[in-house]
């Protein structure tokens, strides 16, 4: 199913937490919990937009090894880039993981 050689992108999950500054105003920042290999897929892709009927631009799916620690809450980075989760999905019985995401600007 995920094999190793297609395993070829790094990707940086984070978690978004709250702290409160020195006069006690909230503030958002995200910290990174785990950096992990994952594999780009564009014909999950096409499938998805056509089921949501959104345009192709921003959308990524990445394939990587299961982690129970996933959020929909979460967002990855990759060379520079930052996206949201919008789905993740499970493949097989605890695999794998399908991360579709749209690009933030």
């Amino acid at each position: 199913m995920i094999t190793a050689g297609k395993l070829d992108r790094t990707i940086i999950l984070s978690r978004r937490t709250l702290s409160k500054d020195r006069i006690g105003a909230t503030v958002e920042t995200w910290s990174e919990y785990a950096t992990t290999h994952a594999e780009r897929v564009t014909n999950t892709t096409r499938d998805f937009l056509r089921a949501e009927g959104e345009g192709a631009e921003g959308i990524v799916v990445f394939r990587l090894r299961w982690r129970p620690d996933v959020s929909l809450e979460d967002r990855v980075a990759m060379d520079g880039r930052t996206f949201e989760i919008i789905e993740a999905v499970e493949l097989g019985r605890r695999r794998g993981l399908e991360l579709r995401c749209r690009e933030r600007t």
